[in-house]
């Protein structure tokens, strides 16, 4: 037996085990039950390894969206406050232009 090796066992019932008997005998792929199971455990490893990488990657994506969506706000938030800038010097030149009038008036 290889020194690198460790043995491991589980219980199964006896018709679970006829079950995956059953199976090998029939597989062209599976010569033992523990060819099967270590197939088996491979098998759930990479599919969970799998759908944690595809979730990270649904969460880039949704962090990327965020990340425009907070740009796209910044940059309107600036065009807010140029627009917010120009109603107030419109309206600091519009009461120049009011109390000058009056003024003006007053003095006629």
């Amino acid at each position: 037996m290889d020194s690198n090796k460790v043995m491991v066992g589980c219980r199964v019932s006896q018709e679970r085990k006829n079950e995956w008997d059953n199976f090998i005998e029939q597989s062209d792929e599976y010569n033992t039950l523990a060819q099967l199971v270590r197939t088996g455990v491979k098998r759930v490893i990479s599919e969970s390894q799998s759908n944690e990488e595809q979730q990270l990657e649904m969460v880039r994506d949704d962090l990327q969206g965020v990340l425009r969506e907070i740009k796209q706000a910044r940059l309107d938030i600036d065009e807010l406050e140029d627009s917010i800038d120009d109603a107030e010097d419109i309206s600091d030149e519009l009461m120049f232009e009011i109390e000058e009038y009056f003024t003006n008036k007053d003095e006629q």
